[in-house]
């Protein structure tokens, strides 16, 4: 039967399977017609594969998964994009997407929520908050959704500078809010700022756990920016501006702008926050910020016609430095953390080995083969891979290298090389460049001899060593359990262990798979890891001053 002989189609069907789960993990009204949409896909390869055409099966079943899932994450990208810019127009044009993307309920939700959230932007209130009491009294929500038209009432109201009703809303939460969103807490801090409460602005931040939510570092400093600025902390605000400078965030101008005004009128400095409003409307701001601004700079303006702008007024309420500080503190522990789980550049080691398994792929047979061409160098498995006849009575033992670099179809090559710039580049991080090659080759080597000794059949592929890789970053997770949060080690462990389940249920699946390499890549990782010197978080803290995000862990 073709369905068990082709592995080409199990991965397909495991995705499908899993996507339709987690819809079948909603509410039936809810998720009723979203499922059909994975059940499609399931169709379209069950029916070919029936008709014993394989590669028909293939073909539309890949079409079909990519036609539901890729416009689905750009539309998510675009969204997300145009409330980041305060974009109504493009926001209105992409909510009016989700229905036709998640059919049924689920999309007609989302497009009134974000329609909600450009009516706000337009200063449309009244058609805004509507939208939301239609959700907020439909009682078929999933209980993770529940919270969602009231999150985004909150939004809507510091849009609209509604400050009392904003923190009004915030506090009907309860005191053990579930399923709210960094978001919700990084506004209800601006409405508590607002009001001049920075003790319960404070507490908002800390309700983050900014040191566990992994938000990119650009984004954590822009929402971070109006608390050191109605706090009116200048030092603060300043390294804040350059840390964004240095992780190149795409910040509009005219927000940091905007923000260094209010920070000027905080302190009583009058003069330099009009210069500066007046260097933000310069910037010519559309829709909201120009809002903002004329609110801003019009008085100072009356006051300078009037001849009575000066910096002798009475300035407003501060924060505490020390609550300040500790924010500060709290976001250099999430700056240091994500630098070292999820490390924004690139990895050298890691983009080598990738190229290199690449070019090896391009020259191979088994990319210019399908394609009516042989290898100019003839490379093939029978070349590069290793087995117990090469390598053991062959005496080929260099094989035990090579054959990490040969792979034996684009899907095995793009998941191997996914998967080792995910792990790859974490465990470079925590092991230091040198360590992190020697736990790759000694890992895939290790691998391999468990191959060869244990199979007859011929091995290739970096999957060994990559789950030595993958087995070392996690000890490494655990090693560090003094410098990374409880909650976010368990959630990093967590998925890994059910990746390492995964993983050994489908070698036990698909044929012509090595299990043998991957469990000897696993074992060898682990006991690699175990005794591999891990770096020292303490020395990079030390060597640079300040951890901000700015700095290499490598």
């Amino acid at each position: 039967m073709i369905l068990l002989e082709d592995h080409r189609l199990w991965l397909l069907l495991i995705l499908s399977g899993l996507s339709l789960g987690i819809r079948l993990m909603q509410p039936l009204p809810w998720a009723l017609l979203s499922i059909l949409q994975p059940l499609i896909v399931i169709s379209g390869v069950v029916v070919p594969a029936l008709l014993g055409d394989a590669q028909l099966a293939l073909w539309i079943g890949w079409c079909l998964f990519l036609f539901f899932h890729v416009p689905a994450i750009i539309t998510n990208y675009r969204t997300a994009q145009a409330i980041n810019t305060l974009n109504s127009v493009a926001l209105e044009s992409w909510a009016r997407v989700y229905p036709w993307l998640n059919w049924g309920t689920p999309g007609l939700f989302w497009q009134d929520i974000y329609l909600a959230y450009a009516s706000f932007l337009e200063d449309k209130a009244s058609e805004g908050f509507a939208l939301l009491d239609k959700w907020k009294a439909y009682r078929k929500l999933p209980k993770q959704l529940a919270n969602t038209p009231d999150s985004y009432r909150l939004a809507g109201q510091c849009i609209l500078w509604q400050w009392q009703d904003a923190r009004a809303t915030y506090e009907s939460f309860g005191q053990n809010p579930k399923f709210l969103s960094p978001s919700t807490h990084f506004q209800a801090s601006r409405a508590y700022l607002e009001l001049q409460d920075f003790d319960q602005a404070s507490a908002c931040i800390k309700a983050v756990h900014l040191d566990e939510i992994i938000y990119p570092l650009p984004t954590l400093a822009t929402n971070l920016m109006p608390y050191f600025a109605l706090s009116g902390s200048q030092q603060s605000f300043d390294h804040l501006t350059k840390v964004m400078e240095a992780v190149k965030a795409k910040a509009p101008p005219v927000m940091i702008d905007y923000w260094q005004g209010r920070l000027y009128l905080v302190n009583g400095e009058r003069l330099k926050a009009k210069e500066t409003f007046e260097k933000a409307l310069a910037e010519t701001p559309q829709g909201l910020y120009l809002k903002r601004i004329r609110a801003m700079l019009d008085p100072l303006l009356a006051e300078q016609a009037s001849g009575t702008l000066s910096d002798d007024c009475a300035m407003k309420a501060k924060a505490n430095p020390s609550q300040v500080n500790e924010i500060w503190l709290l976001f250099k522990r999430a700056a240091f953390i994500q630098e070292i789980l999820a490390p924004a550049r690139n990895s050298t080691c890691v983009n080598v080995i990738s190229f290199i398994c690449l070019a090896v792929f391009l020259l191979s047979n088994s990319f210019l083969m399908p394609l009516g061409f042989d290898s100019p160098l003839n490379v093939d498995p029978e070349l590069l891979g290793a087995s117990y006849q090469t390598v053991v009575k062959d005496g080929q033992y260099w094989r035990l290298i090579t054959y990490m670099f040969y792979h034996a179809s684009i899907l095995h090559i793009a998941s191997n090389i996914y998967a080792l710039y995910i792990f790859g580049r974490i465990t470079e991080n925590l092991f230091g460049s040198a360590r992190f090659l020697g736990i790759f080759f000694v890992g895939g080597i290790l691998s391999g001899l468990a191959h060869v000794i244990l199979s007859q059949n011929l091995a290739v592929g970096a999957s060994g060593a990559i789950q030595a890789i993958f087995a070392a970053c996690a000890v490494a997770i655990i090693r560090l359990k003094t410098f990374l949060p409880p909650g976010l080690r368990s959630r990093y462990l967590g998925f890994m262990l059910g990746m390492t389940v995964f993983q050994v249920v489908l070698d036990q699946i698909i044929p012509f798979i090595a299990v043998f390499a991957h469990l000897g890549g696993l074992v060898a990782g682990l006991a690699l890891g175990a005794v591999t010197a891990v770096r020292d978080p303490r020395r990079l803290e030390a060597f640079e001053g300040e951890v901000d995000g700015t700095q290499k862990f490598i």
